[in-house]
């Protein structure tokens, strides 16, 4: 059997293809990409080559099945290079074209993250921590020293484009209305929650296509956890422990350890995986605000002491079965414990018209929170038609959270006591349903199609009560409340694709959806249930090859961004009596036209990509704050009219002298917010940028040093900075920027490791807030300041053991399925 037989027997629509680019003197040569676990590997270029001079013939890029066909190639003998970004390039000599054999396959080329030898050419083709496309970016956990025994929080941090405030807030380009899903769903998991040793890459996508959900004004950030396919049994394992400080106290007491496990044989994949942290948090805040109220002047001073622990655990388990070549089902299945507690001190001072001076104990008791969450996945794939695939998927998450806020308040002035119990039951469920369906259709197009259904149910129950006397409290049942949000939407989508002359590249696409809420507030036997509303969410993108290594791409995709839990909550929260809180239950979902331009350079061992992105933002959901008296603010959402972004993005990547790998990347955002009297004129014109530097040396017995240099300029910010989620709002933050250190040593061929890494090296990460606020008869301005534990150090110990293939010989002397262990 030939080559291109062997390798392309179940996609004979590839072969059939490069046979009609065939002409006169000249042939075509195919080409088969994939990663090390078999994933087909899109935009990898493929360069065909005079083995004298490395003068270019011809070259092409590979699709999402991986196959790049490079036509025309004179005849002659040629070599042929396959790059990747993020990959050291790969090289196969003596790839001939002639009449004889006009189309030449190289057969399948898998890139994998240790040295091989391909056709007599030794590579070395180690992952980049930062993969750019034009359409996305990858961030690849496993290269990045300086998260090590941390966080999905800490991984966002360094990932260009993102930021995380103090409070854990996500924000994506400039805007926080971005959406985060796990392994491509969505999840009752917090960032904090998920162990860096859990995740296997990030993948950040500025303008998806018309598959995914709309959600979120500024894209997509999908986290992939760890999942191996590979034969045989794979364990990684790893344990640490840290510390962390705040310029004047050490914090201990964070620990973390995690547990992967992938066993395959023949046609069953089984994977578990377990992770436990342990880890604290320590937030020093003041604020001083000056407020006027109908001529009256007063003037606040707080300070804040805030310490949060948490104790999460995380198991997850599944099963792959591989039918036959063409159909695979897999069950996977998750539960996660999370138990936390929290204390924060305040010592409040007023003073004006009415003078008042307190000291706040607020904490909430140990009580865990429970998710469970279940899917199933059906994945056939036509073994006669190239790239047509049918998917079926349904997921199904369960959250319960229990929360007693206990707060204690001594009045000095004037003289007394005052406690309150707040109690908040919650309970959260989704449920998703998708099919979806890819063929080949036409002259080299590709039409994508499917259908979802999504139902979102979550329930709430409020609790108060107040007293002069801890163990005297009453029950306020004109305070006690119940709510019940439901969200269903229905969805259908439809793609087409195609290439001319495999130069340029198009897809349009569009998702229909018909959306239907409704609010129910228990008190008032009130239900809040606006008409379902139907939405059409075009989505457009353009790419042209230049050669090999020049390309561009033009986007457009319309977005929307629906109110979060928090944002309808109805509940008042008085937790902090100066500063109040109240969600918005008539907020109406918010809408973005999003245009992006983007030029990708790949040249050696070098990258560069440009991108200039445009945004239209309507009916903007933004938090704000007002003075409702001389001493108290009230804080609660709204939609703002509109609002127009511009940004750049550049991130270049160079590897050099073989040890030094480096990564720059620079971000610019200018916004103009329209939001009539709402906002003062200086917060509706914002321009902020951010500059990140990544060096990575690899250095002789197994050494890594990674540092990582961070700068974010002066911004706008729209969140809530008060001690307990109240308080300023609208405003400016300062400038920060950080330095994170990080060493590594592997050990046995590397199957293990110590690593130590230090954030934020010289304790730098503090925030300043001005803010400020006007209405007709009230003005305040208040300066902030925030100081967390950011300084962390930790020590992480990892073991990896792969591909160990189990034997064992049956009674007839043959070698079965299960024996001693041989790597």
């Amino acid at each position: 059997m030939t080559l291109a037989a062997t390798c392309f027997s179940q996609n004979k629509a590839v072969l059939a293809e490069a046979h009609k680019m065939v002409k006169d003197g000249a042939g075509a040569v195919v080409c088969y990409v994939v990663s090390n676990d078999d994933t087909p590997l899109e935009y990898a270029t493929v360069t065909v080559l005079k083995p004298e001079d490395s003068t270019m013939i011809a070259g092409g890029i590979t699709d999402e099945q991986g196959y790049a066909i490079i036509a025309p190639v004179p005849y002659g003998t040629y070599m042929v290079k396959i790059g990747y970004i993020g990959y050291k390039s790969l090289y196969i000599n003596n790839i001939s074209v002639s009449k004889e054999q006009a189309v030449v396959t190289t057969g399948k080329q898998k890139i994998n993250t240790s040295t091989k030898t391909l056709k007599g050419v030794t590579v070395n083709a180690e992952r980049e921590m930062l993969q750019s496309n034009l359409d996305k970016r990858v961030f690849n956990v496993d290269k990045s020293i300086v998260t090590e025994g941390s966080t999905g929080v800490d991984i966002l941090e360094n990932i260009p484009s993102v930021s995380v405030d103090l409070d854990g807030n996500v924000s994506l380009r400039g805007s926080s209305s971005v959406t985060i899903l796990v392994d491509g769903r969505p999840t009752n998991l917090t960032m904090d929650e998920i162990p860096a040793d859990m995740i296997e890459s990030v993948e950040v996508v500025t303008n998806p296509s018309a598959r995914y959900e709309p959600d979120g004004t500024s894209g997509i950030i999908n986290v992939v956890l760890k999942k191996k396919k590979t034969l045989g049994f794979n364990i990684s394992a790893s344990i640490g422990a840290g510390m962390s400080d705040d310029k004047k106290n050490v914090y201990f007491g964070k620990y973390n350890a995690s547990l992967n496990l992938n066993f395959r044989v023949k046609k069953v994949n089984f994977f578990l995986s377990y992770s436990f942290r342990s880890f604290s948090f320590t937030n020093h805040s003041t604020m001083n605000r000056m407020n006027v109220f109908n001529n009256d002047t007063s003037f606040l001073n707080q300070k804040s002491e805030y310490i949060m622990n948490g104790r999460p655990q995380n198991v997850r388990a599944g099963i792959d079965y591989f039918i036959n070549d063409n159909n695979t089902i897999s069950f996977e299945f998750g539960y996660r414990r999370r138990m936390h507690y929290h204390i924060n001190d305040i010592t409040s001072l007023t003073t004006g018209k009415n003078n008042s001076f307190y000291n706040q104990h607020s904490y909430n008791p140990k009580l865990p929170t429970h998710n469970f969450n279940a899917s199933i996945n059906y994945k056939y794939t036509s073994p006669t038609v190239k790239g047509r695939e049918l998917t079926i998927d349904m997921f199904f998450s369960d959250n319960n959270r229990y929360d007693q806020n206990i707060v204690e308040k001594n009045y000095i002035i004037p003289p007394y006591d005052y406690y309150q119990s707040t109690i908040t039951d919650n309970n959260g469920r989704i449920f998703n349903a998708q099919i979806d369906f890819v063929t080949p259709i036409g002259n080299g197009g590709r039409l994508e199609t499917g259908y979802k259904l999504s139902y979102k149910l979550t329930k709430e129950t409020y609790t108060y009560y107040i007293g002069e006397d801890s163990s005297l409290l009453i029950e306020q049942t004109d305070r006690n409340d119940a709510s019940k949000y439901t969200d269903i939407i229905n969805a259908a989508y439809l793609i087409y694709s195609n290439s001319i002359k495999n130069v340029f590249k198009y897809q349009v696409g569009l998702r229909a959806e018909l959306a239907k809420n409704i609010s129910e507030l228990q008190s008032s036997n009130d239900v809040f249930s606006p008409a379902p509303y139907f939405n059409l969410f075009p989505t457009i993108h353009l790419r042209y090859d230049f050669n090999p290594m020049h390309s561009m791409q033009l986007s457009y995709s319309m977005r929307v961004r629906r109110p979060r839990g928090h944002e309808l909550d109805p509940f008042l929260n008085d937790i902090d009596p100066l500063n109040l809180r109240q969600g918005n239950r008539e907020l109406k979902p918010e809408l973005t036209h999003s245009f992006d331009l983007g030029y990708l350079l790949t040249y050696k061992k070098m990258s560069l990509s440009a991108n200039v992105f445009y945004r239209f933002r309507t009916k903007i959901i933004s938090r704000y704050t007002i003075l409702i008296n001389d001493s108290t603010t009230f804080t609660t959402y709204a939609n703002l009219n509109n609002s127009h972004s511009f940004g750049l993005e550049i991130a270049y990547q160079q590897e050099l002298w073989k040890v030094w790998r480096l990564s720059l990347n620079a971000n610019l955002f200018q916004t103009y917010v329209n939001a009539d009297s709402l906002y003062d004129k200086s917060l509706r014109n914002d321009f902020s940028w951010r500059l990140r530097w990544n060096n990575t040396f690899t250095l002789p017995l197994d050494f890594q040093i990674q540092l990582t240099a961070d700068y974010r300029s002066p911004s706008l910010t729209l969140n809530s900075m008060g001690f307990e989620s109240g308080g300023a709002g609208q405003g400016r933050m300062s400038a920060t920027w950080s330095i994170d250190f990080g060493i590594k040593k592997s050990f046995f061929k590397k199957t293990f490791s110590i690593a130590l890494n230090v954030n934020d090296l010289f304790n730098t990460r503090q925030t300043y807030v001005e803010s400020y606020g006007s209405t007709s008869n009230s003005y305040y301005e208040s300066k902030m300041r925030h100081q967390r534990d950011s300084r962390r150090v930790y020590l992480t110990l990892t073991y990896n053991l792969s591909n160990y293939k189990v034997k064992r010989r049956n009674n007839s002397g043959e070698n079965s399925d299960y024996d001693d262990m041989e790597e």
